[in-house]
């Protein structure tokens, strides 16, 4: 789990620092995001949690975030904090319009 030293979390694991674990984990009754064994503090965006993408802010799933997230060349809608894949409509951002088919704004 994590564990806090120095003001930073890291992913221990058998009782040493796991350098090479990356993804979400749960900690404290909050889901962070973990990078090379650190928790990520500076990460603000999408990242994969293991069955989908999560918007994370300043390391931190927010879970009650939706909105339209720019990733990877694309705009995806989150909802909740995850990609709902199953979305097809429109989606207003900014008083703007999107048409969103599978959860992925086509132009």
């Amino acid at each position: 789990g994590l564990v806090e030293q120095d003001g930073v979390y890291y992913y221990v694991q058998s009782g040493a620092i796991n350098w090479n674990y990356g993804g979400l984990i749960w900690y404290g009754g909050k889901c962070y995001y973990v990078y090379g064994g650190a928790m990520q503090p500076s990460v603000t965006g999408l990242v994969y949690g293991g069955d989908n993408f999560y918007y994370v802010e300043n390391g931190v799933v927010s879970f009650n975030y939706t909105s339209l997230v720019y990733h990877n060349g694309a705009f995806y809608y989150v909802q909740n904090s995850a990609i709902n894949w199953g979305y097809y409509g429109v989606v207003y951002h900014n008083g703007v319009p999107y048409q969103v088919v599978g959860g992925v704004v086509v132009f």
